[in-house]
């Protein structure tokens, strides 16, 4: 089912209302940008008059080097694609080597950037850095974090 100026959907299973909201089983989305943003869960929920979709079960999320898990993401669509992704429940991100964990994070494709909070950590080459809140900057490899702390390892270049 492709969606206008939206993402294309797969689903195993579906049902639709005569406004256009679902849901659906073991669902992909394909949603358009560069890269696309692609995503697969055990049952998604749309509402296509506000576009939105909800991913729960088993959420992977992919764009680009960009993988995201969690147990729920809900997508805000905009014209251009994704406003939006809302990951919530034992988050972990992987992106070029390093690895972020968190209880919620907040995925701005336009700003190309991700924001973490509880408990967010970040490692890397034998460091992990914990705090607050963290705002991870995709574009040019840059962390903001609230009251953190960074522990090495003796290892660590």
């Amino acid at each position: 089912m492709a969606i206008e100026g939206g993402p294309e959907l797969t689903l195993a299973g579906a049902w639709i209302d005569a406004e256009g909201d679902g849901r659906g089983v073991e669902a992909l989305a394909t949603v358009p940008g560069h890269p696309p943003l692609e995503i697969r869960s055990d049952r998604s929920e749309w509402r296509l008059s506000e576009r939105r979709i909800s991913f729960t079960g088993a959420v992977r999320a992919v764009r680009g080097e960009l993988t995201l898990v969690a147990d729920k993401i809900e997508v805000s669509l905009v014209e251009e694609g994704v406003d939006r992704a809302v990951a919530e429940g034992g988050v972990r991100i992987t992106h070029q080597g390093r690895e972020a964990t968190a209880e919620r994070a907040i995925f701005e494709p336009q700003r190309d950037r991700v924001e973490l909070k509880g408990d967010p950590r970040l490692r890397h080459a034998g460091r992990t850095m914990r705090g607050h809140r963290m705002v991870i900057y995709l574009d040019d490899e840059r962390v903001v974090c609230e009251d953190c702390r960074v522990t090495m390892t003796s290892d660590a270049p």
